[in-house]
């Protein structure tokens, strides 16, 4: 046993149950907090709950002072791991769910992080008969007669394809083996080895039936599965489960996890790009003998992150049911936390006691959760939740961050797209006005994955609206953004500002294509769900920012004297502001020898004051269309805003000149963005054009307050 102290902290570690609760009463008395007892300090592990000796509350819970239970398990999925922890949530009722839905097969999908894994073992682990894990559960308790039923052995293939991915297609068909293989070995019972050396049945059922040991022995041998051909890969599961139905006289279950990890080949770097056209047929010919073409299976359950699984399902798609994230009622529940699942772990006494500083509340103020499609419910990313927990635990105070990330290795150049004027527009929108309304994208195919993977790796010249809409969509489905149908009229670029006298004339006209347009299944709308995510985007688009910094070159100081220029000219609106402004991006410009256009000129300028903390930006603004027709709206360089003011850039480079810029303003009506609701707060309103031109080592404005003001002109007055 050794006691060591921090502070007023005792650890306790090494002593028998017994001995570690008699001292904890004298520990108490010296006014010593017990963080462990009983435990070496190799095997504690911060997820552990503390006893607070020092008066607290919690030493009138019996249930806190005797617990041995973790506060949470985030580095496992096993349900069995999880169902003995403090913050276990039952779900065991989705399985009465999934084992009576109409549809054999069903394909859920859900971000990372939303429980998918330990849902899945829970499922197999009931399928396989474990009855002791599931008493005292929902399943076992509400549902006495279908536990009765289908709580025993059945038949159960488990394949986790979550390995299956590379940069070539013998790479991936190299993990596909590797997965099928580790699927084999579940069923090692099957067989064994005689003293010389064979695999033989070990199932009387088998031994005389028809089917050949050593063709199972060629998945069920590592080294023999890996040198095996595609034409027996694809074929393997619909083998096993024959093998299965004739052991158990019965058909089989299959459940697949992570069946969309291999389009991670898309985000790899990928020489062949013919290889992914040859991954998507392997992979749609073994998920239709597997599913489809099989016999022997009697349901399946399969989880993946995005919808672009749908690219490999082939023909097995016409057998396959799929519920995007929250758009069902049946199974949103059962992924995540519900809202009043997160309020009832709160108020259990052992995470009052660890975590009282949390709640409900502070959980909402940075981790609200998603919204369900025609529902109140609201579902929260239980890795955020169970980490803020955490986090409390650990360090006894309440500091919110973003938990929730993506696999960084998906989005290698998120920033760099963002910086992209057509994808910045939207994600903008989004974070400016919550929301953005794009095309729906119903399927995917192949061709789906090629223009990702370009996009991805920045191969590109100009991205197509299409590929815009598509990205997003993945972003959606990998949890940075909510899906909802459109059911009002929320977009403003499309909604018509009409002059008075034809207003009456329109009405009916515009009434009816809205309603063409609700009805219109083609369309989505998307929100960012809570600030947590918010940030996330924030900070990935603030990144960007110093990946400029480091390609032109630019120095901090000169950086940081920008911003600080645009923001003395947001409170004073003084000539003299507008000069030191001028000369702040005539010295931080004057730093990069690389600055060759207009389009440089403005993603330096916009991207460097991206996330200031005194203004809000805007970059790549759509002002409303006065009248209906093709064409899109005219878009504005730059809008600033700071409490009352806001001001509108234009930007040029070389010849043209800033007065040029400043008419393009009002000649294309950039001026009127001030006039929509978003900015009725805007009081003083400033138009300026700025042009840099380096030959001259000089920077240009020309700016006037309000549209009846008087145009004037500065110039940088600094010396280089």
């Amino acid at each position: 046993m050794e006691i060591s102290f921090e502070g007023k902290r005792a650890l306790v570690t090494g002593a028998s149950r017994g001995i570690g609760r008699a001292i904890v009463g004298q520990l108490a008395k010296c006014g010593a907090q017990v963080v462990a007892v009983g435990r070496s300090k190799a095997d504690l592990d911060c997820s552990r709950t503390k006893v607070k000796m020092n008066g607290s509350s919690s030493l009138n819970d019996s249930k806190v002072r005797d617990s041995e239970k973790s506060l949470c398990e985030l580095a496992s999925h096993e349900f069995a791991t999880i169902k003995e922890t403090i913050t276990f949530v039952d779900k065991t009722l989705f399985i009465k769910c999934l084992l009576s839905d109409t549809s054999e097969i069903v394909l859920l999908t859900a971000p990372r992080a939303f429980g998918k894994t330990t849902l899945m073992d829970m499922l197999k682990q009931f399928l396989l008969g474990k009855r002791s894990l599931f008493e005292n559960l929902k399943i076992c308790t509400e549902e006495t007669q279908f536990f009765s039923k289908h709580c025993r052995s059945h038949p159960v293939i488990h394949i986790d394809l979550g390995s299956v991915r590379g940069s070539s297609f013998t790479e991936v068909k190299h993990e596909l083996a590797l997965a099928i293989n580790r699927a084999f070995r579940e069923h090692e019972y099957l067989v064994k080895k005689t003293d010389d050396g064979r695999i033989v049945w070990t199932s009387e059922k088998l031994s005389i039936s028809h089917i050949d040991v050593e063709y199972f022995e060629n998945f069920y041998v590592q080294k023999k599965c890996i040198m095996l051909c595609e034409a027996h890969l694809v074929n393997s599961l619909t083998f096993l489960s024959k093998v299965l139905h004739t052991h158990y006289e019965e058909k089989v279950f299959i459940l697949i996890d992570e069946y969309d990890a291999v389009v991670g080949l898309v985000f790899e770097s990928c020489p062949n790009k013919d290889d992914i056209g040859l991954i998507n047929d392997c992979l749609k010919r073994f998920m239709a003998n597997t599913l489809k073409f099989n016999d022997f299976i009697k349901r399946s359950l399969i989880f993946a992150c995005v919808r672009l699984a749908g690219a490999f399902s082939g023909d097995a798609a016409r057998v396959i049911e799929h519920y995007p994230f929250l758009s069902d009622l049946r199974y949103a529940p059962y992924l995540g936390f519900t809202d009043e699942e997160v309020k009832h772990l709160l108020e259990l006494p052992e995470v009052k006691a660890a975590c009282g500083k949390v709640t409900f509340k502070t959980i909402t103020e940075w981790y609200d959760g998603y919204m369900v499609s025609n529902s109140p419910l609201k579902i929260f990313s239980s890795w955020s939740v169970l980490n803020l927990l955490k986090r409390v635990y650990t360090t006894g105070t309440l500091k919110y961050s973003s938990f929730w990330i993506i696999n960084p290795g998906h989005v290698k150049n998120l920033g760099k797209l963002f910086a992209e004027p057509s994808v910045r527009e939207k994600i903008e929108e989004l974070i400016s006005n919550g929301e953005v309304k794009i095309g729906r994208v119903t399927s995917v195919n192949v061709q789906h994955l090629k223009s990702l993977q370009q996009l991805i790796s920045l191969e590109f010249d100009e991205i197509s609206e299409e590929n815009v809409e598509l990205f997003l969509h993945f972003l959606a489905d990998s949890g940075y953004f909510n899906i909802l149908s459109i059911d009002k009229k929320t977009d403003d670029i499309e909604t018509n500002t009409w002059d008075e006298d034809e207003d009456e004339d329109e009405d009916e006209d515009e009434d009816e294509e809205w309603a063409d347009f609700e009805s219109d299944s083609t369309f989505c709308v998307l929100k960012i769900p809570n600030f947590e995510i918010k940030q996330h985007v924030r900070n990935l688009c603030y990144s960007e920012a110093l990946a400029v910094i480091r390609k032109f070159h630019l120095n901090a100081r000169s950086v940081k004297n920008y911003v600080s220029a645009l923001n003395i000219l947001l409170q004073s609106t003084s000539e003299r502001a507008f000069v030191d402004l001028a000369n702040a991006v005539l010295v931080l410009l004057s730093e990069s020898q690389k600055i060759m256009n207009e389009k440089e000129l403005h993603h330096i300028l916009y991207t460097l004051v991206y996330d200031s903390r005194y203004f809000e930006t805007h970059s790549e603004v759509q002002i409303k269309k006065k009248r209906k027709g093709p064409g899109i709206a005219n878009t504005l360089d730059v809008v600033i805003i700071s409490k009352y003011v806001g001001i509108i850039f234009e930007y040029k480079m070389n010849s043209k000149s800033a007065n040029e810029a400043l008419q393009q303003i009002f000649e294309k009506q950039y001026y009127t963005k001030f006039d929509e609701p978003d900015y009725k707060h805007i009081s003083k309103k400033i138009y300026a054009g700025l042009t840099f031109e380096p030959e001259e080592k000089k920077v240009f404005i020309t700016y006037q307050v309000g549209t009846e003001g008087i145009s004037k002109s500065v110039c940088s007055d600094t010396l280089l």
